[in-house]
């Protein structure tokens, strides 16, 4: 059902976009599917031969439909987990050095991370960072792994908290956000992030971790007040 879903917005989407770019989009997103997989998706049954009635005007239509949307929510569009929401522009620019991260080191980079940013004496700050996984397709939930494409990994960084299932707590000094930028990017190995763990990862075994966790769960239900619940531990890494 869900994968239902799913093909019924990329069907959608694809409807926005000129005639002749939606072929080369949706093959995109299914490389490496069979072509009985792409005729299912997006065969006879689920064509629609109309011209949208969009007028683009630049050579990059997707993106240039991205704009528009992005222009048409503005209104309602959530603006807290910008990270133009961060006043203090030198910090900004350092988290957007994290956000910029892509590639294969990323694979060794946990899912979910809460940081919080400590920087005496202002109360710390906390902010999550999203690893987006690389996929040729996502067209079956099984053998995911031969749908990866690592070098299309990338990072997102927010300020405040998205998601209730940690994959790890970090603890970073503002002056390290250079350094942790650094270390993520240089990752190539399971060691690799051991290491990097040990100098930022409030770990289960860590006799600091529920004072962590407290002090994280009071952030998270003054951020969201209406929607902020008991984290869930149960994905939390001990690496």
């Amino acid at each position: 059902y869900m994968d239902f879903l799913r093909m019924e917005g990329e069907y959608n989407f694809l409807a926005f976009l000129p005639l002749d770019d939606r072929k080369a989009v949706s093959d995109y997103w299914y490389r490496g599917a069979s072509e009985e997989v792409k005729n299912h998706v997006y065969g006879d049954l689920a064509s629609f031969d109309v011209q949208s009635g969009i007028r683009y005007r630049s050579k990059d239509p997707q993106r240039e439909l991205y704009t528009l949307l992005e222009r048409r929510l503005a209104p309602v569009l959530e603006q807290r987990y910008a990270l133009s929401q961060v006043s203090d522009v030198a910090l900004r620019e350092d988290l957007a050095a994290l956000a910029g991260l892509h590639g294969a080191a990323l694979s060794w980079f946990p899912e979910m991370v809460f940081v919080r940013l400590e920087d005496p004496p202002r109360p710390a700050r906390y902010f999550t960072l999203l690893r987006n996984t690389g996929h040729f397709s996502v067209s079956s939930l099984l053998r995911e792994g031969r749908e990866l494409a690592p070098a299309e990994n990338t990072m997102t960084v927010v300020p405040g908290f998205i998601g209730a299932y940690p994959s790890a707590i970090y603890r970073v000094q503002r002056s390290e956000i250079r350094a942790l930028a650094d270390a993520i990017g240089g990752l190539s190995s399971e060691e690799g992030y051991r290491l990097l763990a040990d100098r930022y990862v409030v770990r289960r075994s860590n006799p600091g971790f529920w004072q962590a966790s407290d002090a994280l769960q009071d952030a998270h239900l003054q951020f969201s007040p209406v929607s902020a619940g008991l984290l869930d531990y149960n994905r939390l890494e001990n690496r």
